[in-house]
């Protein structure tokens, strides 16, 4: 486990434990509630969030993926911000030079961090941007329409 930033962390799969956490993904998808048992023995049933957490963390991690754990009021340098959104560190840069994204320079410092719930709600914007353009391709192309 690798910690990214504070309060995020990422996880990579062995090669070998593989097959056990494709095991565990699929009876954690099949529903029901899931218990943890402590080695002195005591029980605990999962809560829901925690239990789909585990679910999906499992299910990407037997894929072979990496899985990243990040509490939203976690901040982030540019850098990461740029990788998570899967754009170029440039091009983040601009968006947080004009105010796109909201961004926080630190004291006595040029540096700067992005609070994840910030990129997150700017990710969301960005995917109902796409889907309302795709939608109106769509019935432009429905419509016969050329281009």
């Amino acid at each position: 486990m690798a910690q990214l930033a504070a309060g995020a962390f990422e996880v990579e799969v062995d090669e070998s434990e593989r097959e056990r956490i494709a095991a565990l993904a699929r009876l954690l998808g099949e529903g029901g509630r899931a218990t943890l048992t402590m080695p002195e023995g005591k029980r605990m049933e999962l809560p829901a969030a925690l239990h789909q957490l585990v679910a999906r963390g499992a299910a990407e991690l037997s894929l072979g993926r990496r899985v990243a754990l990040v509490a939203s009021a976690a901040e982030l340098t540019p850098n990461q911000a740029a990788k998570l959104l899967g754009v170029s560190r440039p091009f983040l840069v601009r968006l947080l030079d004009d105010e796109t994204i909201p961004s926080r320079r630190l004291e006595s410092s040029r540096h700067r961090r992005v609070r994840l719930e910030d990129l997150l709600a700017f990710d969301q914007q960005r995917q109902a941007r796409r889907a309302g353009i795709n939608q109106i391709i769509d019935e432009a192309l429905d419509a016969g329409a050329t281009y």
